[in-house]
């Protein structure tokens, strides 16, 4: 689901496989070895979209635990 962080910065990190994210309405592929940053109050969703499993990472400063608002 789209929402998006008031305080929280995120970095997914894919190590395996090819992720979408969609932030602020743009698609961006990022694939094994590569990463993006989501800044505070950017709206986001990670998406799947291929045949493969995607192994990624995603790093959240501070911690996003009562940071998450979702979208509609």
């Amino acid at each position: 689901m789209r929402h998006f962080h008031r305080i929280a910065r995120q970095f997914f990190y894919v190590l395996e496989g090819e992720a979408t994210l969609e932030v602020e309405g743009v698609m961006h592929k990022v694939v094994g070895g590569s990463g993006i940053e989501i800044a505070p109050g950017q709206r986001h969703k990670f998406l799947n979209k291929s045949e493969r499993d995607v192994c990624f990472l995603v790093i959240s400063t501070p911690s996003t635990k009562g940071d998450r608002e979702e979208v509609k």
